[in-house]
């Protein structure tokens, strides 16, 4: 994979996480109750930024969304994670991330005397079915014992992240949350693939979530995000599908017959994508600008290190976007 770019994984989590009901679910499940009952998560508001530095870019993908906590501004800040090895410093990155945060609200805010709360949450979906190990609390990470960890108390930041740590779960235990659709079959799609030769067989095993998502409003577009984060992976192909399409019927065979000869038709370009690809990114860069003047330097690094299939997502959106929060979500 280039140096640079979001991985497959990344781009199917950011795009479905993106969407503020999703993360809602994701919130509303992982989160303690009584916090859920002081934030505000139906009207979150996603922030057009990313704290991922350019060499992490293949390892992290991260969404930051702006809320209230008992009326007063907060923030969450989601990191996706689908690395095999955990990073044993996790809880300094997070740290890091969030003090930009905190300073890009200091500049937006230059008489602030206080900070908002920042919520930091990674979930964790490796491939490698491992659990997350490395420490949540930053505290754990000075290099000390136990009894002079006790004396640096109250000298040493203290702070714990959350862990939605999927990757251990058996689909069964998936199933089981209450989460919303959308959110369900992502975690399932990057739950079933990988090192998995029943990749077909787990999907015809709970055929009722295809179906689910089928006839729900926005179906279609739901299960060709699936399908083409399936293909593109190369973890199924139109024939090795039939039988799936077969319960679910003619619309579900367009849609993967769309996807496949869509990926073919890609395959032959393969060599001049490079090309195309920053010819791209310049032109969205172009339209953001013309649209909704200067871009902050983190959105203009996302789209110029961005794939051709998440660039393709944002000139869609640009047409009818607001702002480039809702272009880059």
């Amino acid at each position: 994979m280039p140096k640079g770019t979001f991985n497959s994984h990344d781009i199917y989590a950011r795009e479905v996480l993106s969407h503020p009901a999703n993360a809602a679910s994701e919130l509303r499940d992982i989160l303690d109750p009584e916090l859920v009952a002081h934030l505000d998560l139906d009207n979150l508001r996603l922030e057009s930024t990313s704290f991922i530095t350019e060499d992490q870019r293949a390892e992290y993908g991260d969404i930051l969304y702006k809320t209230t906590l008992n009326q007063r501004p907060a923030y969450i800040y989601i990191l996706i994670e689908h690395q095999t090895k955990n990073d044993p410093l996790m809880a300094y990155r997070l740290l890091s991330y969030m003090v930009h945060i905190w300073r890009r609200y200091l500049d937006d805010h230059p008489r602030a005397t206080t900070l908002p709360a920042i919520i930091p949450l990674i979930v964790h979906s490796s491939r490698s079915r491992r659990r997350w190990t490395a420490p949540t609390q930053f505290a754990d990470l000075i290099k000390a014992d136990d009894p002079t960890r006790t004396l640096l108390t109250s000298v040493i930041p203290h702070f714990e992240y959350l862990v939605d740590d999927v990757s251990p779960l058996t689909i069964d235990q998936l199933r089981a949350r209450p989460l919303n659709e959308p959110l369900m079959l992502m975690l399932f799609m990057q739950k079933i693939v990988g090192r998995n030769p029943d990749v077909v067989s787990d999907m015809m095993a709970n055929v009722d979530l295809f179906e689910q998502i089928l006839h729900s409003p926005d179906g279609a577009r739901l299960l060709a995000q699936a399908f083409n984060y399936l293909f593109t992976l190369k973890q199924g192909d139109h024939t090795s599908l039939q039988p799936l399409t077969s319960k679910l019927g003619p619309k579900a065979e367009e849609i993967i017959v769309t996807i496949a000869e869509t990926l073919r038709n890609e395959g032959r370009t393969e060599g001049r994508t490079e090309g195309r690809t920053e010819g791209v990114s310049e032109t969205l860069i172009s339209l953001l600008t013309l649209k909704f003047g200067t871009l902050e330097a983190s959105d203009r690094a996302r789209v110029e290190h961005a794939p051709m299939e998440q660039l393709r997502t944002w000139c869609d959106r640009i047409l009818t976007a607001d702002s480039v929060v809702e272009v880059l979500r």
